[in-house]
């Protein structure tokens, strides 16, 4: 058993996260696709300038995302919605599966079961760093995946306007 991702969260990552045809330089590791920072098929490491096609970088989503669904299963399995998942896996993704452990406030509200202080934290993880400056970047992606994981029937970014998968559907989501 396991979560997966909607049709519509993976539209809203894969946008959020913007696909990159060249390798770049991000935090200290060669990123390409959409995100990935792992290697290449063949085992070799990714080098920056290094051409990533989008069938690679789809590739690369489709085994990346595996790492933050399964960590959401391990830490809250079968009690989520789809568009909790859908942002709970969006927020993973971007941040990592380190913010579900203890001692930080996403790990311990899920931990406790307590899904409005899950809806909370996820707007504290709004700070990156762009072209060496330390600010609130990722306030209006938070905000989006927050009011994902609400239940909204859409979210805007910057990136676009994005429909939610419903909340119907909960538990074992295949």
């Amino acid at each position: 058993m396991s979560y997966q991702l909607s049709p519509q969260g993976v539209t809203f990552i894969t946008t959020e996260e913007a696909y990159a045809a060249t390798v770049y330089e991000k935090d200290d590791h060669p990123t390409g696709g959409f995100g990935h920072t792992g290697k290449w098929p063949d085992g070799s490491s990714l080098v920056v300038g290094q051409h990533v096609t989008k069938e690679q970088a789809v590739e690369w989503f489709k085994a990346d995302i595996r790492g933050p669904l399964d960590s959401l299963w391990k830490a809250a399995p079968g009690i989520l919605t789809q568009p909790e998942v859908d942002a709970l896996t969006s927020l993973l993704f971007n941040c990592g599966t380190g913010i579900l452990g203890p001692g930080h406030t996403l790990g311990n509200e899920l931990y406790k079961r307590d899904l409005e202080g899950v809806a909370r934290a996820i707007l504290l993880y709004d700070m990156a760093t762009i072209r060496g400056v330390r600010g609130p970047f990722l306030a209006t992606r938070r905000k989006a995946e927050h009011d994902m994981f609400q239940g909204a029937a859409e979210v805007s970014t910057p990136s676009g306007l994005f429909e939610c998968a419903k909340a119907a559907t909960s538990g074992d989501i295949t």
